[in-house]
C-alpha cells in the first residue's frame, strides 16, 4: 500500500489490521440490512495484496455476525496477517487487532419501501502484539450511516461516516471521514450476484489526498446456508497503486438463510426464507 521504506510500516500495519470494513465481508461498503434474532453468519476468507512498493501481504480475514432482534446485530472481526514489505522495509505476522461492532437498522427494508437506512458503530482494538509489531497503539471508533436504495434493476448502497483515531507512537490523534458507494445486481436465477464498490477513508483535514479504493466481485449462493465470493480491486493514489484479491466463504448458522444480496421494494423484509436471495455479506 505504501512505499517500501521502513518508516511506512506502522501506518501500513494499522490499515491492514484495522477496520476491515464498514460492511461485512467481502464488501467494504455497508448496507441497511441486519440479521434476525439468533441468526448467525460466519465469514472466512483469504486475501493477497501487492503493494505499490513491491511488497506482499497475505491475510485471512474473518467476521462473526449475530442477530439480536429489533433491528440490531453485533459483529466481531479479526484475522491473521503476514506483512512483507519490499527492499527490506520490514515484516510482521499474526493476529493484529479485534474489531467489535454494533449495527441498528432504524429504517429496515419493508414492502413498498425504496429507501432503508442503518447506523453502525465500529471499534478498532489493537492487541498487544500488534502494538509491538506496528509501533502503533491507536484505538479508533467509527460511526457510519448506511443507506440502501432499490433502483428496480439493482440495489445501491451509500455510506458516510466519521471516525476518531487516538494518538499513538509516531502518529497524532485525528478525525477521519469515510465515504463509500456500491451497486449490486442479481443474475442467473438469483444464484449469482455481481457488485462494484468504491470507498475512501482519510484524515478530514487532508481528504483531498485520500486513497480511493475500488473493486469488482461476484457472489455465488450455493444454498441458503452457503455462499462463495470473489473480488479483485486496486487503490488509486498519485504515487502508485496497490492491488488486492479476496476469496471468501460465508456460512449461515442460524435458522434461516443469510441476508439478501439484493432487496426489492416489492418484497417484505420478513421474506428472508427465500431460497436464493441471500445478502452480500455484511
Amino acid at each position: 500500500m505504501l512505499s517500501p521504506s521502513r518508516r511506512w510500516l506502522p501506518p501500513l500495519l494499522l490499515v491492514l489490521a484495522a477496520r476491515p470494513a464498514m460492511a461485512g465481508p467481502p464488501l467494504t461498503v455497508d448496507d441497511s440490512e441486519t440479521l434476525k434474532a439468533r441468526e448467525v453468519e460466519l465469514f472466512v476468507s483469504a486475501q493477497v495484496t501487492r503493494t505499490r512498493g513491491g511488497g506482499t501481504t497475505w491475510e485471512a480475514p474473518m467476521e462473526l455476525t449475530i442477530g439480536l432482534g429489533q433491528g440490531f446485530e453485533c459483529s466481531l472481526a479479526t484475522g491473521w496477517s503476514d506483512v512483507r514489505l519490499a527492499s527490506g522495509g520490514g515484516e510482521a505476522r499474526g493476529v493484529l487487532a479485534l474489531d467489535p461492532g454494533l449495527k441498528w437498522s432504524f429504517r429496515p427494508p419493508t414492502e413498498g419501501r425504496m429507501f432503508s437506512a442503518a447506523l453502525g458503530l465500529k471499534l478498532h482494538v489493537p492487541i498487544r502484539r500488534a502494538a509491538v509489531l506496528a509501533g502503533v497503539g491507536g484505538y479508533s471508533m467509527t460511526l457510519n450511516l448506511a443507506t440502501t436504495w432499490d433502483l428496480g434493476f439493482a440495489n445501491a448502497d451509500l455510506n458516510v461516516g466519521i471516525g476518531h483515531v487516538t494518538a499513538s507512537a509516531g502518529a497524532r490523534a485525528r478525525q477521519e471521514i469515510l465515504l463509500g458507494a456500491a451497486i449490486r445486481k442479481e443474475l442467473v436465477r438469483e444464484r449469482w450476484t455481481v457488485f462494484a464498490e468504491a470507498y475512501a477513508t482519510q484524515d478530514r483535514r487532508r481528504f483531498a489526498s485520500a486513497e480511493v479504493r475500488a473493486d469488482l466481485g461476484v457472489l455465488l449462493d450455493v444454498s441458503p446456508k452457503l455462499r462463495f465470493s470473489l473480488l479483485a480491486g486496486r487503490g488509486f493514489r498519485d504515487d502508485g497503486a496497490d492491488y488486492f484479491c479476496n476469496f471468501g466463504i460465508l456460512f449461515s448458522l442460524g435458522s434461516n438463510a443469510v441476508k439478501p444480496a439484493v432487496i426489492h421494494a416489492a418484497e417484505s423484509s420478513s421474506g428472508r426464507d427465500w431460497q436464493a436471495k441471500v445478502r452480500a455479506p455484511q
